[in-house]
Parts: C-alpha cells; sequence; structure tokens
C-alpha cells in the first residue's frame, strides 16, 4: 500500500510539472506576439491580394525566435519559403539574403526575379492593389528558396527589444541560428544541397556565414548542414568602390583617356575627395569626373537617371517603392502572410532610404576577402556572377578580388557562354583541387542582374547547379 501511495504520489509531481512547463511554454510563444503560433511555424499562404486564384507554387511564410541571451532581446526572423517547382525532395536549397543593408527579401523574391511573382506594371490597379502575375524565370524553377527578411528590422523581421542595433557581425550570427531552427523545423531539407545565395551588400556579410557554418558542421555545433557552396551576385566586397568605378567608367567611355590619366597620375590611384585635400589637380580631376559620372544610372548604365521623388519618366527605384509600399503595408496582404499584428509599425522595402525611416545600422566588415580566402580551404563551390552594365560594383573589382584568392584559373580563361545562340555572358572558372569557384559576367545586365536578364541568370543557375559548364 505504501508503495503504490508513493508512486502514486510521483505520477501526480510528475503531470503537474508536466502541465507547468507546458503552461510556461505557451506563455513565452504568446507573450509580446499578439499570436497563438509557436516561435518557429511555417503557414501555407494559398491565395494573395493582387493574384489571380490559387497561387500555382508552395509558398510558406513564418516566423523563427532568435534569442541573444535574455528574453527581452528576442528576435523574430520573418520568411518566405518557395518550393521548388520541379523536385523539391532532391533539388537544392537556396537561401537568399537581400542586400541594403536592410532591404527585404521580398525586394529580390518579386523585382530580382528570384522568385515566381512580379508586379504587373502596366495593368489597373484594384481596390488600392497593383496586380501580381507569375514569372515564368524564377529561381524555383530548378530549386527550393528560402528568403528570410535579414537583419532582424529588415521588412516585417523584428525585435522586441526596440533599443537594438543590428550589425554585419550580428547578421551572420542570427542567420546561423535562423538556418539551424529552420533545419530542425523542416527536416524533410536537411539533406538537400544547399546554397548560401545572395547579392549587393549581401557580398559581406555572406562569405562570413558560410565560414561559420562550416565551422559549425566541423564542430557538430548543432544540426549538421549539408552545405555545398554558396552564390553570389554583384556582390559588396570592401569599403573603396572609387577606384575601380572610375577605371570601369574609363574603359565604356564615360570618362576621357586624357582625364582618366591626368587623375590617375595627380591622385596616385586614391579617388576619395579626402585624399585630394591639399591637392589642387587632383581635386579638379574628382570634380571633372563627377561631372561626367554623376548624371549616368549608376545601377544600370543604360537607363536613364531619373529624379527617385518626382520622376517625369520612369524610374526603377521609384516603380519598385510605388508597387510594393501600398502592397505589402496593406492589412488583407499582411493577414494573407500570416504577418503578425502590431509587431512593425511600417513595411519599408530597404530601411533608411527615406527621411521617415531611421535605421541605425554598424558597418563591421570593411573587406569580406579575408573570408573568401579562408573558404578557400574548404570543399566548396562558389559561383559569383556579375551584370556587366553595373557601375556600382564593377565586374572589374571582383575579378581584382577574386584574383587575390591565389586560386588557378583553368585553360579557358576568358570565354563567352551561350544561351538561345547568343552571347549571355563571360566566364572564367578557378580551382585549387579542394574549393572551386566560376565567375561570370551577364551580358547588358544592371546590378540585380536577374532583373536584367532572367533568362539567362536562370540558365546560368540549372548549368551550375548541375555542375554543368556554362
Amino acid at each position: 500500500m505504501m508503495n503504490m501511495k508513493i508512486v502514486t504520489h510521483l505520477i501526480l509531481v510528475l503531470t503537474m510539472s508536466m502541465v507547468s512547463f507546458a503552461l510556461s511554454n505557451n506563455y513565452h510563444t504568446t507573450s509580446n506576439s499578439n499570436t497563438s503560433h509557436s516561435n518557429s511555424n511555417s503557414n501555407t499562404v494559398r491565395y494573395l491580394p493582387g493574384f489571380p486564384g490559387v497561387l500555382p507554387f508552395n509558398l510558406q511564410t513564418g516566423y523563427v525566435s532568435i534569442y541573444t541571451g535574455v528574453w527581452e532581446e528576442q528576435m523574430q526572423l520573418f520568411y518566405y519559403f518557395i518550393k521548388s517547382e520541379n523536385n523539391p525532395k532532391t533539388d537544392p536549397l537556396l537561401v537568399w539574403f537581400a542586400g541594403g543593408p536592410g532591404c527585404s527579401s521580398f525586394t529580390d523574391l518579386v523585382f530580382g526575379h528570384i522568385g515566381p511573382l512580379s508586379f504587373n506594371i502596366s495593368s489597373q490597379w484594384e481596390d488600392g492593389l497593383p496586380r501580381l502575375e507569375s514569372n515564368p524565370y524564377s529561381w524555383t524553377k530548378v530549386a527550393n528558396v528560402l528568403f528570410p527578411d535579414s537583419p532582424v528590422g529588415a521588412g516585417y523581421s523584428y525585435a522586441i527589444n526596440k533599443s537594438y542595433i543590428p550589425s554585419d557581425t550580428n547578421t551572420v550570427k542570427q542567420a546561423y541560428e535562423f538556418l539551424k531552427k529552420w533545419l530542425i523545423e523542416h527536416p524533410e531539407f536537411a539533406r538537400n544541397p544547399m546554397y548560401i545565395t545572395g547579392a549587393s551588400y549581401a557580398g559581406k556579410v555572406i562569405p562570413s556565414l558560410v565560414l561559420e557554418i562550416m565551422n559549425g558542421n566541423e564542430a557538430r555545433s548543432g544540426p549538421r548542414m549539408n552545405l555545398m557552396g554558396y552564390i553570389i551576385g554583384n556582390p559588396s566586397t570592401d569599403n573603396y568602390f572609387s577606384k575601380h568605378a572610375i577605371e570601369y567608367a574609363h574603359r565604356i567611355s564615360i570618362l576621357s583617356d586624357e582625364l582618366y590619366e591626368s587623375a590617375k597620375s595627380s591622385c596616385h590611384g586614391y579617388y576619395q575627395p579626402i585624399v585630394a585635400e591639399g591637392n589642387e589637380q587632383c581635386k579638379e580631376n574628382l570634380e571633372a569626373i563627377s561631372n561626367c559620372m554623376d548624371p549616368v544610372e549608376e545601377s544600370f548604365i543604360l537607363e536613364s537617371k531619373c529624379n527617385v521623388s518626382t520622376p517625369d519618366k520612369w524610374c526603377r527605384v521609384y516603380y519598385r517603392n510605388r508597387m510594393s509600399q501600398p502592397w505589402a503595408n496593406d492589412i488583407n496582404v499582411q493577414k494573407a502572410l500570416h504577418v503578425r499584428v502590431g509587431t512593425i509599425n511600417k513595411w519599408f522595402r530597404c530601411r533608411g532610404r527615406r527621411s521617415d525611416d531611421i535605421f541605425e545600422y554598424n558597418y563591421e566588415i570593411e573587406s569580406s576577402v579575408s573570408y573568401h580566402q579562408n573558404l578557400t580551404t574548404k570543399p566548396l563551390r562558389a559561383l559569383i556572377f556579375s551584370g556587366d552594365q553595373d557601375m556600382l560594383v564593377p565586374y572589374m573589382s571582383t575579378l581584382t578580388w577574386i584574383k587575390k584568392l591565389n586560386i588557378a584559373s583553368k585553360d579557358d580563361y576568358w570565354r563567352p557562354w551561350f544561351f538561345n545562340g547568343q552571347v549571355g555572358g563571360y566566364v572564367t572558372e578557378y580551382s585549387n583541387g579542394n574549393y572551386s569557384l566560376t565567375f561570370t559576367t551577364i551580358k547588358g545586365a544592371g546590378h540585380i542582374a536577374p532583373e536584367y536578364k532572367s533568362q539567362e541568370c536562370l540558365a546560368m543557375l540549372q548549368r551550375w547547379i548541375a555542375f554543368s559548364p556554362l
């Protein structure tokens, strides 16, 4: 009898402990969020305002909780996940990080033509919202693509601690924890080949994140990620773009030979205005260079430059904001995307670009070249592509740091690759036997190359992930 009482008491204690744990866990998942969803969850989205009918692809959205030590400093990273339209069980998993820093991944999902949706700029708006249409050249044709709104503060991601300030190193740490938790929540994709991908400013943080993942795999910290490599378009690498921008401007005839040579001689290869102080000849040359370069749209030199606030002609940046801001801030859109009510004041496509949006960010990675150099010792593949009409991050700048990696180029050093019988770009391949890197230009493309040459970029991706030559 005594033994039975003891057993009964132990069962009661255990039951109460489990109930207490469940209630405590429920509190943490519901507090500060206005939702009953768990901290790490995904929701299927079947309909979106502006798109006619059921979405013809599998879209999931959700949040992943990122902790920095205590509950009050919790971060919530929002994401869009789109399954491959080919074979999601075996196709690669691409994790796409937008640039900025502070741009929502929705920017590249829709405007960068990485995802299966785009805005129809010629159609009439309905119910105050622009129309969406299918993108036939989405990267989801051949891969699963995960789009986190990173760093915290971008898009629908938010921090409970409002004093939080994002930075390069915080972005990397958050992204790594995000991926570990997301894969635990989605174990069916744990064995898919993974590639960390992105464009523009993401070129600063992706190499560091890839190294973090590789080190974590080697240390067996958390779930092992089946990381195969990384893909970056027109990557920002260091803080000194002016030299290569001026060299590029000279190469494409924006600057005359005389002006370029005079500036090169008088400025001794340093084209920062602060360096020109006390050097009148250099200062005059830089002013003349600015007069030639400033009127040109630096992200795509073939396009007219316009006044973003009041454009008198079609303007790409104005169109991006005009279409995305009303759509993403619409209450019905946020409801369809399962955005948590009251967690953000206003959605911005890219943070800190407007006077009514303060976005503080600590730029800590001065150069990501050293991270690339460390990665050359790992069994990885890298694809670096560059729109050749981009003066913001010229292809020459990218080639310069690639040559610093000290990896040998293959026999065909610089050759064209073809799409539909026409030149799609020019490619160079490098390898040290362990690490391989493919660099290619995208002929006629600007800063986010798939936005301008979506067919060619999809063909590039499809061949590369299949280990086929471009």
